[in-house]
This record gives structure tokens, sequence and C-alpha cells, in this order.
């Protein structure tokens, strides 16, 4: 009977998470939970309440088939959130709160590295060997040359001071800050 029931099984490709980041449910308390932001291989974005374990919002990354590769996110879920997704296909993708598709901004000559959204609205991406910011409208500010080849970028916030800064590491260890 095993045998019968399973000779034509059915074949099922189920989506794997391939990144993820975090944003604030409610901003106005500083300790909030957060929510947790799953993107898929098939370039859909679950947003998952991290106590309940329920998915409080579904999206695309984009209108076009598109697997995300970085994640960045800023604002907080119940009321203002910007999602910035960097894609295989070397595209950067914007998603706002509402919107049940993402928007891409700018096409890249290359995938990008890393990726991160400051608080003043800007995406700052990483190719090889160069730094880019761009504005949230896909307008490209300015552009910086690094040294050597760039593995990893973070932001350093120093609110105290009004100034956020990205610290980019090489394979090398060697630091720099911008």
């Amino acid at each position: 009977s095993f045998i019968r029931e399973n000779t034509e099984p059915i074949l099922e490709r189920l989506p794997t998470i391939v990144c993820m980041t975090t944003i604030h449910k409610n901003l106005e308390e500083e300790k909030s939970a957060n929510c947790l932001i799953l993107a898929t291989d098939a370039g859909e974005l679950f947003f998952m309440d991290s106590q309940s374990f329920r998915i409080l919002h579904e999206s695309r990354v984009c209108c076009f088939r598109s697997t995300p590769d970085l994640v960045s996110s800023s604002g907080s879920y119940l009321n203002d959130f910007k999602i910035i997704i960097a894609t295989r296909e070397s595209s950067i993708c914007i998603l706002r709160k509402g919107w049940l598709e993402g928007r891409e901004i700018v096409k890249l000559e290359k995938p990008a590295i890393a990726l991160c959204l400051l608080p003043i609205d800007q995406t700052i991406v990483v190719l090889s060997n160069s730094l880019m910011c761009y504005s949230k409208k896909g307008k490209m500010l300015w552009t910086l040359t690094t040294p050597s080849d760039v593995s990893c970028m973070t932001p350093v916030s120093l609110p105290h001071l009004g100034v956020s800064m990205v610290k980019c590491s090489t394979l090398g260890l060697k630091l720099f800050y911008f």
C-alpha cells in the first residue's frame, strides 16, 4: 500500500529564507518587541510578530521575479517603515508601509556586497571596491572608491553628535570609517 500511495509523489518546492532583519513593532516604546522581516528565495517578504509567531503582513520584493540578497530597514511596523532590498539580479528595491509590492529604484552594474539604510533616508551600497550613496528615490548622491575590496559594512550611529557613520572592513581586516 505504501508503494501504491507514493508512486506519483507531488513535487513541491518550499521557499527558503535567504535573508532577514528586524524592525520595531512600536517606536514609541524604546524596548518594544521587534518584528522579524523574512525574505524568501521566491521574492516574498513576511513580517512576523516575534511574540506570537504569526504573520502580520506579506508582500513581494518587486513586480518582476527577483531573489532578495540583502535587507535593511528603518522605522516601526505600526507607524511607518522603509525597507531596502538588494537582489541577486543587481537591483535595489524599496518597500514602504501599506505597499504589497516593492519598487525598483536602482539597477546596479553588479550585485551589491553590503547594504544599509541610514536614518536620514539614504542608502549606502557597497560594490567590490566602491561605496555608493543613493536617495530614497534612487538618485545617486555620491560615490567613493575604497583602498581595497570591501567584504562587509555596518552603520554606526552617533546620535549625541548628530552623525551617522559607516564602518567597512576588508578581507585583510582593515577597517575604514566614512
